[in-house]
């Protein structure tokens, strides 16, 4: 420890700024090092215009990579154990997961409130967020969970559809979201995911928008980096 600290100590001292791309990494750079650390996050493109919705079950939508291995960083089995054992929230609920997926247990694969689907384009799949009653972030591993901002939080709040994020403790997405009021946040491990889902209510309204979520915009975030450069 002490070794890797000293050299990474060094590394940043040849540094003029050095970018971080989470609040909690920018946290521990400031407290290692004099160098000048700047937080610029990955941010959203565009917002795009919402669909109607019309859902007759609850549904929640996943984009992203997912799996069934037990050691992943989205386990899907933390949401299926829950799921397939209680039949009133298979007949209230379903999954749409957008993206490439490791699923070969075929219970998993044919599973009647899972669908998964295709990648998508961006703009397929912005539009694709608005269509949803919810929006999912799936992240198991604990390790990493605390400093954990995955990139598509960003198109999420940008369809301003409401967000459940399950992770494995506290982590800083999860923050973001309770800050801004944005939705739900769970920690699969000590929260009862299972009751979670039972109280939970079809949502037709849509995050409301301020001035202080422009914030976290590409066009926002790429304005810090010109600061640096024009330097």
């Amino acid at each position: 420890f002490l070794i890797k600290n000293c050299v990474e100590k060094k590394i940043l001292s040849y540094s003029n700024f050095v970018i971080a791309a989470t609040a909690n990494i920018n946290q521990n750079l400031n407290s290692l090092s004099d160098t000048k650390t700047k937080l610029i996050r990955n941010g959203f493109l565009y917002k795009p215009k919402a669909k109607k919705k019309i859902n007759k079950k609850i549904k929640i939508g996943y984009f992203g990579l997912i799996s069934e291995d037990f050691s992943s960083y989205r386990n899907i089995r933390v949401i299926y154990d829950v799921i397939a054992r209680n039949e009133i929230l298979q007949k209230k609920l379903i999954f749409e997961f957008y993206g490439n997926n490791e699923i070969k247990n075929n219970d998993i694969k044919n599973f009647k409130s899972f669908k998964f689907k295709k990648n998508l384009s961006l703009k397929k799949a912005l539009t694709k967020m608005t269509e949803m009653d919810f929006l999912l972030i799936l992240h198991t591993e604990k390790s990493t969970a605390r400093e954990m901002v995955t990139s598509k939080f960003y198109d999420y709040l940008a369809s301003r559809t409401q967000i459940i994020n399950i992770c494995s403790g506290k982590n800083e997405v999860g923050n973001i979201i309770k800050k801004h009021k944005l939705g739900y946040n769970l920690n699969y491990q000590s929260d009862d995911i299972e009751n979670f889902f039972i109280n939970l209510n079809k949502n037709n309204k849509k995050i409301k928008w301020n001035e202080k979520l422009n914030f976290f915009s590409r066009k926002y975030q790429n304005k810090k980096l010109l600061q640096i450069i024009e330097k």
